[in-house]
């Protein structure tokens, strides 16, 4: 995880940035890597800083590369 921001206000705190987790099936060995970005909010209850708010979001897939795109110029 990588926060990017943060800002609290007397009791509460909200912190935003981008993540990635990496994972390897036990089966095949095979490795992906997951990428997106959070939101927490948390808030001070009882002395304690307790999540309210946990919001992860992956990032959209890559866009396929066009013919047109890849094809190179003269």
């Amino acid at each position: 995880m990588s926060e990017t921001g943060q800002e609290a206000i007397d009791d509460a705190c909200v912190a935003w940035g981008t993540y990635a987790i990496r994972a390897v099936d036990k089966a095949s060995g095979a490795e992906s890597t997951q990428t997106g970005r959070f939101t927490d909010v948390q808030k001070k209850i009882g002395g304690c800083w307790l999540y309210v708010v946990d919001h992860p979001s992956d990032d959209p897939p890559a866009k396929p590369a066009t013919a047109a795109a890849t094809a190179s110029t003269p």
